[in-house]
């Protein structure tokens, strides 16, 4: 009885110790106030991006991503931003980041896709697709990308 007693004790002050070394990370997250900030300029990035003014958007959205690192959403759209404007390396590296924080994230790996289609990249598209259809079954990001696939063409290299 003793020793379980001793384990218990072991566990409860782990779990304590383990507790208040994360209050000081949880402090420092965003306030209420910087949250609906970053949501209403979120959605004000959206709003540019889908009216093609992609520079703003991406403006928008970095300071988004310099305050918090950004959640999976604001990572696509900036990826789908710079890939807009042939920005390809900021682009896959959104994505990227993006996977990384939400492996299922179905419009990032459609975009993935899309974005390998323009750097004559067609097995790694189809591979997109393949997740695709693995996540999702027939859903709108992998029919879109299947499309788009199928429509695809190499791109001139400028050779």
């Amino acid at each position: 009885m003793t020793q379980k007693h001793s384990v218990y004790e072991f566990l409860i002050a782990g779990a304590l110790a383990a507790g208040a070394s994360f209050a000081p990370a949880f402090a420092m997250g965003p306030t209420d106030a910087e949250l609906k900030q970053e949501s209403a300029t979120y959605q004000s990035a959206v709003a540019d991006i889908k009216a093609k003014n992609y520079q703003a958007g991406i403006d928008k959205l970095m300071g988004i991503y310099n305050g918090t690192g950004g959640d999976a959403d604001t990572l696509n759209e900036l990826g789908y931003a710079h890939r807009m404007l042939g920005q390809y390396d900021d682009s896959l590296r959104f994505y990227k980041e993006a996977l990384q924080l939400d492996p299922d994230h179905r419009e990032a790996h459609e975009y993935l896709g899309e974005l390998y289609l323009q750097t004559n990249k067609p097995d790694d598209a189809r591979a997109e697709l393949a997740t695709l259809t693995k996540l999702c079954g027939k859903c709108e990001e992998q029919e879109d990308l299947a499309e788009a696939i199928e429509h695809w063409k190499p791109a001139k290299t400028g050779n």
